[in-house]
């Protein structure tokens, strides 16, 4: 083998070695999917100093904001190692290299900021040179997304209708769509709004001023940072308060509540049977798909106390040999985090015939809502693939498999 490439595949092994030993791009990773919120991050941190090898679902994505983050913290651990004059605190540091990363954002904050407002004033003076169009913006604690998808299903071959892609519920995102995708022709512009805390949902109100607001469901979705279902629900109703003078407002979600929007805007009956034939799951949301004789529930986007309800009445509802959950439970509930966790737990002994837990975050509350169903019954895994190669040695033929929630990358 050339000297060149033994010296290359060295220095990759090496480097491979001090990212397990010193996993800066994991910290960067996990500080991306927790939406670059600072103190949910140093919180994760201190929850799990220690932990190395992430079952990661996704790639890290070297944004620019990312890479300056990147160069930001690399600065500040070489910078205070110069000060204090003693290098092997570097190492130290390194292994601190969440706490730099804190610090890498504040520094790098204000550009942010005048980033953010940029982009946001570019969105709202398109917005406003759009006369003819109409905003549907869309939130709930749940199926948001669904209802979106299935709103813009209806309505695209009668309208010029744009929809906010996947999940983009953000300010940012929401402007980022707007100044891509939002043509002078455009009739309809169908926006997904999410939120974490009181205030949020009225920001992205007063930028859109949608002529009709949904509410899809209000439920115990992120109640780990809202800290209660009232201020959820306070949450969720500003989009109602911030409709204009003669403003639509829609309680409810699927199908019916979609057609009646449809109508609203003029659509005939025959118009919306036509585009209900058209209609497709959203992926991971309660999709029902086949995997040889097996029937696959995926309900693995976005799991809540009350979606998963649902799922477990589909799961009772859709025929088979044998009904199996797998799941890790629920998350961001809070100090509710027990209780939730037990109730679903009990709710799912009247429908499964198998019950598999995937991982350790809510293994303790389910297995305590699990203390009256049969142990050889219950199975435990570590991953989400494991429980699947389970299933694939003990399902019966035409088995039923609901797979209710897939855990976050920060959660194990």
């Amino acid at each position: 083998m050339h000297l060149t490439l033994k010296i290359l595949i060295y220095l990759q092994t090496m480097l491979k070695i001090l990212f397990k030993i010193f996993p800066i791009i994991d910290y960067l990773y996990i500080f991306q999917i927790l939406e670059y919120d600072p103190m949910q991050f140093i919180k994760w941190f201190a929850k799990y100093p220690f932990k190395r090898n992430l079952q990661r679902k996704h790639k890290l994505e070297f944004t620019l904001k990312i890479k300056i983050i990147l160069l930001l913290t690399a600065f500040w651990i070489f910078f205070f190692s110069s000060v204090l004059s003693f290098w092997p605190i570097l190492l130290i540091f390194i292994l601190l290299s969440p706490v730099f990363i804190f610090l890498s954002y504040i520094s790098y904050f204000p550009l942010e900021i005048y980033y953010k407002n940029k982009i946001m004033a570019r969105a709202k003076k398109k917005l406003l040179s759009l006369k003819n169009l109409k905003v549907i913006a869309i939130t709930g604690s749940y199926a948001k997304t669904s209802f979106k998808d299935i709103l813009y299903t209806l309505l695209w071959k009668k309208f010029r209708v744009v929809k906010t892609p996947k999940s983009f519920n953000t300010p940012l995102g929401l402007a980022q769509t707007i100044l891509d995708f939002l043509k002078p022709n455009t009739e309809i512009f169908i926006a997904e709004l999410g939120a974490y805390k009181i205030g949020d949902i009225k920001k992205l109100a007063q930028f859109l001023k949608p002529q009709i607001g949904v509410i899809t469901a209000i439920a115990p979705q992120h109640l780990e940072r809202f800290g209660s279902l009232e201020n959820i629900a306070r949450a969720k109703f500003e989009l109602f308060e911030n409709l204009p003078p003669g403003g639509v407002a829609i309680r409810g979600l699927g199908l019916e509540t979609a057609s009646k929007i449809a109508r609203q805007l003029g659509m005939s009956p025959a118009e919306i049977n036509e585009r209900i034939k058209w209609l497709q799951p959203t992926p991971h949301r309660q999709e029902i798909k086949k995997q040889g004789d097996m029937t696959i529930i995926d309900n693995t986007y976005n799991t809540n106390p009350e979606s998963a309800k649902t799922s477990l009445k589909l799961l009772h509802d859709t025929p088979g040999s044998q009904k199996i959950l797998i799941t890790p439970g629920l998350v961001e509930l809070g100090k509710e985090h027990n209780k939730y966790n037990r109730e679903f737990a009990e709710g799912s002994t009247k429908v499964a015939d198998m019950i598999i837990i995937v991982g350790e975050y809510a293994k303790k509350a389910l297995l305590s809502g699990l203390k009256n169903f049969p142990k050889e019954k219950i199975y435990t895994v570590s991953s989400l693939s494991d429980a699947m190669n389970l299933v694939s040695q003990i399902a019966k033929p035409d088995a039923v498999v609901l797979l209710e929630n897939d855990l976050p990358d920060q959660y194990f």
